[in-house]
């Protein structure tokens, strides 16, 4: 709903929450109010340059439930291949654990998705103008703006 915000100002843009300290969730970026849980929205992500419809933004209720949003990347190619067959194709084990991931905009519902080895990550938090944290803890996965 809200990142902690370590570096950067996100007054002026999108992320803009009228505090310093803290901007809007990464939920945003994909044009979803963080504030409004009873939303979901589907998107497509091409990713190795392939459409995989059928990705979900939601914000999770019931047992399992944390309080934040997902991205649940489940999509399927018009050759109905699973996004996480592509994947382990590129990786039989888990392709994105330890990588950094960006996603480009390219329409409201459609996001081109890119996958980085962890060895990158110092440059991409150099060239982030605004770098905080998807959620309020300082523990929170790192999230950029470049």
């Amino acid at each position: 709903m809200k990142s902690l915000v370590e570096r950067g100002d996100p007054r002026g843009t999108a992320f803009d929450l009228g505090d310093p300290k803290f901007m809007r969730g990464a939920v945003e970026f994909f044009g979803l109010d963080p504030d409004a849980t009873d939303k979901s929205k589907d998107i497509t992500i091409n990713f190795d340059g392939v459409d995989y419809t059928g990705n979900t933004i939601l914000f999770p209720s019931g047992q399992h439930a944390n309080g934040t949003w997902r991205l649940q990347i489940k999509g399927t190619s018009p050759s109905e291949v699973g996004i996480t067959e592509a994947f382990r194709k590129n990786d039989a084990g888990h392709y994105l654990v330890k990588k950094v991931i960006t996603f480009t905009k390219i329409q409201d519902d459609y996001y081109f998705m890119s996958v980085f080895p962890d060895s990158q990550i110092e440059s991409f938090k150099a060239a982030s103008s605004i770098l905080a944290r998807n959620g309020s803890s300082g523990q929170a996965r790192l999230l950029g703006i470049l």
